[in-house]
């Protein structure tokens, strides 16, 4: 009996110590909270939260390096952490855990998170699972824009974790573009793994292309999936044929319009006239050869319509500057008026500069920063809307050009509605009171919007004119009513016109006698032929102290001819100063043998003359005063009475 008391105590004895040391040692539990219930495959993280709960009376310092990913390709990372508990009660530390994983994942993620206190050899564990969502997608990005001369490309991804199989590339814009799989043409569909990618180039056509910026849009679809993903482009189709090329010329442009309408450099109105200056520098080391510089104007629809302007130089759109030096420079000054004819609208102005030696293809520059586009100038060509100023008078001139007292005057010039409106008759005066010339003509078939028509006046300069220039007053009636025989509108004001009077004043000069000296020879290139023209060049000379002008005419041909031209009606002279002046003459079918007529000069109330004798179908011309001819005379009267003389002795024999 002693013997089995004693072994009972023994027994709860050693039953109470382990009960002290298993409450004295660490004591852990672990729960897995807010675990995602899926995740994107290119989330590339999810968290969740681990809370371990030290249920000992120790500090436990718990490792989680023992935990695990079963499923699908991922890392986690846990934090090491201590759980103090110096009393009989629990405590808890919620830990982070972070799972990372690669894009493109199917599936889920799975794995199982341990806890240990270090150790201690027991661990606690907790498994998870995540699902992966299945997704479709479909992006580009672009590597290369493409540009005039140079290739473009872009990638196409599929950016799901489903694979795409029936993707295919569409274009639109208008610029054609080829679409290229390395070398080859792309085919008319593909596939895409997930998270693969496709390199493809973009050729631009851009012989079918029109000049100026064109936006383009490549669009990837795959109708299966029911995605789309578009990239845009502008591409510029500039002046250069192969785009630019070269880096050694650069451009320098002003655009002057100088004409008289309300219009400024980037608004030109019919009739104006416009300077376009461009300056090229070689900016490089050596010497570019027959640089050429070429303007361009292009229409809504691509068309080049530079020919359609008037240009005043003989070049029109293009002109050669020869070779440039390397740091230096040369200019190209195009002039040209807009016609009346020319449509209104937008255009878009482009420069051009590139050695014709080389070729467009090495050397070719066509922009500038003076260019409000860079590489053109948007232009707007207006029709007049201002009511008062609907009719423009052009291409004025006078025959002769500059005129003497007592010359009748024809005066020609282009009547043009540059105005919004059409005209069903027009009524143009031409007024000078000084020259007593009040003159009117009316155009009486349509005048509509672009059209010009010809018109000429003539009248008699006054004998009492004075060596001066006369204003004439141009105006214009139109918006005509027929049913009251009257015009509606006019011109808000007249266009005045310069027209110069010389010769009539008497000379200044020191010479009383003779102010003139003339002599005349048959012109090296024409021949004496009855039917055809005959040109006589007449030398004249200033003999006066000082400059004189000279009005110069031809006398007494009308019984053989007609007067064809004068070259210089009017010459002004410095003292001494000699000029040739050609006179042409419309020699008579029927005329033939000696012929005379006469080259006179008049300066002021100064008249010097001198006779002419021309032989008709011979080649011989003869010159000299009236003595001259008296002598002629006399010298055939001598060899008729000798011819007589042999002939009677003749005779009598």
């Amino acid at each position: 009996m002693k013997a089995r008391n004693t072994i009972f105590v023994l027994t709860a004895l050693f039953s109470v110590l382990f009960a002290i040391s298993m409450v004295s040692a660490a004591s852990l539990s672990l729960e897995l909270l807010n675990v995602p219930a899926n995740v994107s495959h290119d989330a590339g993280t999810f968290t969740f939260t681990a809370n371990v709960t030290n249920e000992g009376s120790v500090d436990a310092n718990v490792s989680f390096g023992a935990s695990t990913v079963s499923t699908g390709t991922a890392t986690l990372a846990t934090p090491e952490t201590s759980i103090g508990n110096l009393t009989l009660a629990p405590a808890s530390q919620l830990v982070t855990v972070t799972v990372t994983f690669d894009k493109f994942q199917t599936g889920s993620i799975a794995g199982t998170i341990v806890a240990d206190d270090t150790g201690s050899g027991d661990p606690r564990s907790a498994t998870f699972t995540v699902p992966i969502l299945s997704s479709t997608g479909l992006s580009q990005s672009s590597i290369k824009a493409p540009t005039h001369g140079v290739n473009g490309s872009i990638n196409v991804t599929n950016t799901g974790n489903s694979a795409l199989s029936n993707l295919n590339i569409s274009t639109t814009g208008n610029i054609p573009l080829q679409l290229l799989d390395g070398t080859s043409n792309l085919g008319s569909s593909f596939s895409l793994a997930a998270g693969a990618a496709k390199l493809i180039t973009i050729v631009p056509d851009f012989a079918s292309a029109i000049f100026g910026t064109h936006t383009v849009t490549v669009t990837a679809n795959d109708s299966t999936a029911g995605l789309v993903s578009t990239t845009t482009y502008n591409i510029d189709k500039t002046f250069c044929s192969n785009g630019p090329q070269g880096g050694n010329l650069s451009l320098d442009i002003n655009i002057n319009n100088k004409g008289d309408s309300s219009g400024d450099d980037e608004e030109w109105f019919i009739l104006d006239q416009i300077e376009v200056e461009v300056k090229v520098d070689n900016d490089g080391n050596d010497k570019v050869k027959d640089v050429r510089v070429e303007l361009g104007l292009f229409d809504t629809s691509g068309t080049n319509d530079i020919n359609d302007l008037d240009f005043d130089n003989s070049d029109k759109e293009e002109i050669d500057l020869g070779d440039i030096s390397d740091d230096k420079d040369d200019t190209a000054t195009f002039i040209f008026d807009v016609p009346a004819d020319f449509d209104d609208g937008s255009y878009k102005l482009a420069v051009k500069t590139f050695s014709d030696q080389e070729g467009e293809s090495v050397i070719c520059t066509d922009s500038s920063t003076d260019l409000n586009k860079d590489f053109f100038e948007e232009i707007t060509v207006s029709r007049e809307d201002d009511e008062g100023k609907f009719i423009a008078f052009n291409k004025i001139r006078f025959e002769p050009s500059e005129s003497t007292c007592g010359d009748t005057v024809s005066m020609t010039l282009d009547v043009v509605n540059i105005g919004d409106e059409d005209q069903d008759q027009v009524k143009v005066s031409v007024v000078n009171k000084e020259l007593d010339i009040d003159l009117f003509r009316e155009i009486k078939t349509d005048l509509d919007q672009g059209d010009e028509d010809t018109i000429s006046f003539s009248f008699q300069v006054p004998q009492d004119a004075k060596d001066k220039t006369y204003v004439l007053e141009l105006d214009a009636e139109y918006d005509y009513r027929p049913r009251d025989d009257e015009y509606r509108d006019s011109l808000d004001d007249e266009e005045k016109i310069p027209f110069n009077v010389i010769g009539c004043s008497a000379t200044s000069g020191s010479s009383t006698t003779q102010a003139a000296s003339i002599s005349a020879a048959l012109d090296s290139n024409s021949e004496a032929k009855a039917g055809q023209p005959l040109t006589v060049k007449a030398t004249i000379s200033n003999l006066n102290s000082e400059a004189t002008s000279f009005v110069i005419d031809a006398k007494n041909f009308e019984s053989w001819g007609t007067l064809g031209s004068i070259s210089d009606r009017v010459l002004t002279l410095q003292s001494g100063e000699t000029k040739d002046v050609l006179i042409t003459f419309n020699v008579n079918p029927e005329a033939s043998g000696q012929q005379t007529f006469t080259v006179q000069t008049q300066a002021g109330s100064q008249l010097d003359s001198r006779s002419v004798a021309v032989n008709i179908a011979g080649s011989g011309l003869s010159v000299g005063g009236n003595n001259t001819l008296w002598v002629i005379g006399i010298i055939n009267v001598v060899l008729i009475i000798l011819i007589i003389v042999v002939a009677v002795r003749l005779s009598n024999r």
